[in-house]
């Protein structure tokens, strides 16, 4: 009975209470959400500022949120007719075709999901005009009209764990690890083997992380040292000004060197919105860094040919380092795998894809296992990839190996 029962009950993939809660309280969300984005002056007054505003208009804008706010609801549940049915394929009743109708339904439920996350959300806006509607006039009609639409909120909410996933999910996540790792023996064939070796071990000390990582914590510890100095020397010691200037140079390099390595880090990690956050940092420190240095030579130098060679200097020193830095930024293979400071800190990237990979395939059932395995070294073998097809058989597979 255990077994009947237990892989659907393991894999309903049905959210839980803790994801009904945030949707509940997500209307409180949207007013920290509107206190920090909305240019309104400091964070408490924009959210008076916002609610007054709409307060302002409660007799038009209330019936108009009352019945968006049921339209809304409506739309929640019978959205749920959309969610696809529970998934009850196998490997032995569709054969090849089998991996790719589960990819599809696994598609179909994240459209839906995210549809619905999307209603949600709505309505949370909803809650919160109406929260700002009744909060200038405080009376019991007012409250229990709140409580109303908040307590449809919250029901419609319920949805999301009342409606069963496909199951889908866990087959497609597995797939795609299996895929990236692919992708991860092509590229590093002998460092993908060590991660292995590293996931293996048990109880390994944190000071091996440390080791890999000694490049940037050395950045790291120096960029955090140079602010004390910075802040003593100008409080405590009263370094001149040009000085405070070159520590601050200093200070952006390091920052743009720290960030583009974060970059070029995030370009070989499985979540590629890391990469797209250090993009945006690092340059604006280089150019900082840039700023800085003009404003030391302006105050060190008079306007003579001393100024414009300095100048030029920088200049060019700056183009310099920016091209270096996004070469390093873009995850050049070339560079990350010359210089042992980068390529030593992509290993804990292996690491963490290796156990998300074993992570979606405990989800699966053996034989959901063999069949997405089985595809994945097919593949291989069709392409002629025999040095990655062994890789892949050595260190990624749970435990079905073909040749």
């Amino acid at each position: 009975m255990r077994d009947a029962l237990g892989d659907d009950l393991g894999r309903s993939g049905l959210p839980k209470v803790g994801g009904w809660v945030f949707l509940v309280v997500l209307p409180l969300v949207v007013a920290v959400v509107l206190a920090v984005v909305v240019p309104l002056g400091s964070g408490g007054r924009r959210v008076l500022s916002i609610v007054s505003q709409i307060a302002s208009a409660r007799s038009e804008l209330l019936p108009i949120l009352i019945g968006s706010q049921l339209g809304v609801s409506a739309l929640v549940v019978a959205m749920t007719q959309f969610q696809p049915e529970r998934w009850r394929g196998t490997p032995k009743e569709l054969g090849d075709c089998w991996l790719s109708e589960v990819r599809l339904v696994a598609s179909q439920e994240n459209r839906y999901i995210a549809s619905m996350f999307g209603l949600l959300g709505i309505s949370s806006v909803i809650v919160f005009g109406v929260a700002a509607c009744v909060s200038q006039r405080m009376d019991v009609g007012g409250v229990l009209l709140l409580l109303i639409v908040w307590g449809i909120h919250a029901v419609s909410s319920a949805v999301l764990i009342m409606v069963p996933a496909t199951g889908a999910a866990a087959v497609a996540d597995y797939w795609r690890s299996l895929i990236r790792l692919v992708y991860v023996a092509e590229m590093w064939p002998g460092e993908l083997e060590f991660a292995k070796k590293e996931v293996d071990r048990v109880g390994m000390s944190p000071l091996v992380h440390v080791r890999q990582w000694k490049g940037v914590v050395v950045l790291g510890v120096l960029f955090v040292a140079l602010i004390p100095v910075i802040i003593l020397g100008r409080i405590c010691f009263g370094f001149p000004g040009w000085l405070l200037l070159q520590i601050g140079v200093v200070e952006m390099m390091v920052a743009s060197a720290l960030l583009s390595i974060g970059a070029g880090w995030g370009r070989w990690s499985s979540e590629g919105f890391l990469a797209i956050l250090f993009w945006l940092s690092w340059p604006l420190m280089l150019l900082q860094g840039f700023i800085l240095e003009l404003e030391f030579i302006a105050i060190v130098t008079e306007p003579s040919l001393v100024r414009n060679v300095s100048i030029g200097f920088v200049v060019v020193a700056t183009l310099f380092l920016g091209a270096l830095f996004a070469v390093v930024a873009w995850g050049a293979r070339t560079v990350w795998a010359r210089f042992n400071l980068l390529k030593s800190t992509l290993t804990l990237n292996w690491i963490m894809d290796l156990r998300s990979q074993r992570r979606c395939g405990n989800r699966c059932s053996s034989d959901e296992r063999e069949a997405v395995e089985r595809s994945v070294v097919e593949v291989l073998g069709d392409k002629n990839r025999e040095d990655t097809s062994e890789i892949v058989k050595n260190s990624v597979l749970l435990g079905f190996l073909y040749v």
